[in-house]
Parts: structure tokens; sequence; C-alpha cells
């Protein structure tokens, strides 16, 4: 099982409810473009990798600092500005925050930390937040 399906069900696990369902996508927009099948959503998605240097001479070994969103889809069908949805984010952000930070994941080689939350936009049916969480990976040849 990949870093990713690992928080998929993580999340599974130990945040629904109050999420009602957890999905992976390749990329924000794939995130995005359709709304979910049930809300509140974590569709979670890999960022980027921040690899240390190489220091050994014969052989190759890194520290991979690698970046995760979840992005929180929240259903916005009673006003046009995001408001409602906005209202019940605390209540998801603490699932979320409560199945991710300080866990290790079986494949990375530290825990996870939080690292920044921000709106990500809305349209008719949904709003969008996007966390963002960083662990660590060791890579070698």
């Amino acid at each position: 099982m990949g870093l990713q399906a690992e928080i998929v069900a993580r999340l599974r696990d130990r945040a629904m409810p109050p999420l009602a369902m957890v999905e992976a996508a390749a990329s924000a927009a794939a995130a995005t473009d359709r709304p979910p099948a049930a809300t509140p959503a974590a569709i979670v998605l890999w960022q980027e990798d921040d690899p240390s240097a190489n220091h050994l001479a014969n052989a190759v070994r890194q520290t991979v600092e690698s970046r995760w969103a979840v992005m929180i889809a929240m259903r916005n069908v009673s006003d046009g500005r995001g408001g409602a949805a906005a209202a019940d984010l605390d209540a998801v952000k603490a699932a979320v925050r409560s199945a991710l930070l300080g866990w290790k994941a079986p494949s990375a080689s530290g825990v996870f930390i939080y690292l920044a939350g921000a709106f990500a936009g809305f349209d008719d049916s949904d709003a969008w937040f996007q966390l963002s969480y960083q662990t660590q990976e060791v890579i070698s040849a």
C-alpha cells in the first residue's frame, strides 16, 4: 500500500464521521472538477517532495519531505458566498487533524505535521478548503 492509500485508509478509519466520504485524486483539478457524491468529503492528493542531499560516497540515502493535501468539500447550497459551508468546517478540520497529526504511516519514516490551511474556492454546490500536511520518507539505492 502506498502512502496516499494509507492516508485515505486512516481518514476513513478515524474521521468518518464527520466526513461522509474519503477518496484519492491525482491533482487538485481532478479533485474539484465534479461535485463529490457526499459531503463533507476529503480528497487526498500528493503535493510535492523535497529531498535532502545525498552525503554517501558509494550509495544513495536521502530523506524526502513529502507534502500532502487534504481537499475538503463542504456542501454550499444555502448561500452564494460560502458562509454556510465555512460554518461547519471547524468540526471537519478537527477530525482530519486528530487523524493525521502525529501519526506515522506504515510506509513513512516520520510523523505527520500540519503545514497550512487555505480556502480553495467555491461554486454553486460546494466550498473547497485545502489542508496541507507533511511527513518524511527515507529512500536509498
